[in-house]
């Protein structure tokens, strides 16, 4: 329910701050930020789902809107809030994240802390929306940086994330650095835009040597697969596609953090906002099952995007069958049959997704460590002295 209103100091901006996404206007939000991935109405609803009555600590999160009007009742600043548990080395070199990673084999919770961020782990985009035109501007801006300060005494959190800004931005990085937050680069992102697209097929609008890519290595492998697409699957089923998608979230430690707890797939079992994009293919091992999932896409059907959230791959068919390019190709494919032309493709393994078509996006994150000592020592590159002593006394 509605927690706080506040008044600055002129009258001229009020606050609104809310702990579900169930007590704001659907309509309103998503005209703010509903089309810019997937974080609209429906979105956040089923997040909130996911991430309440979970066993581990890292599974449970906590969520804060906040909406602030001019004196018309009109929005000038409108995002959201997660706080829960986070591993330090989210943002470090993928070296460091993998030695960090054999100590947590011993403590799961080694080098972790509470963060608090905008946005949420799962989410990628512009999680703020602010009114360019308007007068109040810097006045709301000043509202948002007093309410973090507010949330990470509620959550006690040792790390203040804001992510997904563009990355060159002077104005932006001012107001940062004086508001205590350093910047951090994130991995590029990939989009691809089709609005340009001279013809309907994806092979015609990529670069002679991409064409080559697609001939070779993605239809030469089309009729080997069988793509299901279907809603309600049975618990064995989904159980399969988890551990997919755990095989490929062990490997991602561009951006390091805890795996996506199976409640989250369930909710999205029962969403029409999600496709379930299932790779299938002869099943050799089998013969009472004569096909075998070797991959999927979790895709996200925004206002107008088309967003590849999760992905899972058998990596025992994968070099055999191309399973990863097939994925990206299938995923494309299904959001063109439902008139999109615009993909997200997310993070990282940029020349597969360069090969489509896909362009890099450059962005970045801004943090403020209270106090922090294992993030600054990782971030320093000092954390392994400091690390071994710390896990030499846990073990």
């Amino acid at each position: 329910r509605l927690e706080a209103k506040i008044d600055n100091h002129d009258f001229q901006l009020k606050k609104e701050v809310f702990s579900s996404i169930q007590n704001i206007s659907k309509d309103e939000w998503n005209s703010c930020l509903g089309s810019q991935g997937a974080y609209d109405w429906e979105a956040l609803r089923i997040l909130e789902e996911s991430f309440s009555g979970n066993k581990l600590e890292q599974d449970i999160w906590s969520f804060k809107y906040l909406i602030i009007r001019n004196q018309q009742n009109k929005i000038e600043l409108a995002t959201f809030f997660t706080s829960g548990l986070m591993k330090d080395d989210m943002l470090s070199e993928k070296d460091t994240s993998l030695t960090i990673e054999k100590w947590r084999e011993e403590d799961p919770m080694f080098y972790t802390s509470k963060f608090l961020a905008m946005g949420s782990m799962i989410t990628e985009g512009e999680h703020l929306y602010l009114n360019e035109q308007g007068k109040m501007k810097m006045e709301a801006m000043n509202i948002l940086f007093k309410t973090i300060d507010s949330l990470k005494k509620e959550f006690g959190a040792a790390n203040t994330i804001l992510r997904d800004f563009h990355a060159y931005n002077e104005e932006n990085d001012d107001l940062m650095v004086e508001n205590g937050f350093v910047k951090f680069n994130l991995p590029d992102k990939y989009v691809l835009d089709c609005k340009q697209w001279k013809e309907p097929s994806i092979i015609d609008n990529l670069s002679k040597r991409s064409q080559k890519h697609f001939k070779q290595n993605v239809r030469r492998f089309k009729d080997d697969f069988q793509v299901d697409i279907q809603k309600a699957l049975c618990v064995d089923q989904l159980e399969r596609l988890y551990d997919l998608y755990l095989n490929v979230q062990k490997k991602g430690m561009e951006i390091n953090s805890f795996p996506l707890p199976f409640k989250f797939f369930k909710e999205i079992n029962h969403s029409d906002h999600w496709d379930i994009i299932q790779l299938k293919v002869e099943n050799d091992e089998n013969k009472n099952d004569s096909l075998k999932t070797v991959g999927v896409i979790f895709a996200y059907k925004g206002g107008s995007i088309y967003t590849g959230g999760m992905v899972g791959i058998d990596y025992d068919f994968n070099k055999r069958f191309n399973v990863y390019r097939q994925a990206i190709y299938r995923f494309i494919k299904q959001g063109l049959t439902m008139n999109y032309s615009k993909f997200d493709f997310g993070f990282c393994a940029g020349i597969e997704k360069k090969k489509f078509g896909a362009s890099a996006v450059q962005s970045c994150a801004y943090i403020q460590m209270n106090e922090n000592y294992k993030v600054e020592s990782i971030m320093t590159g000092t954390f392994r002295k400091e690390v071994g002593n710390e896990f030499t006394a846990i073990v």
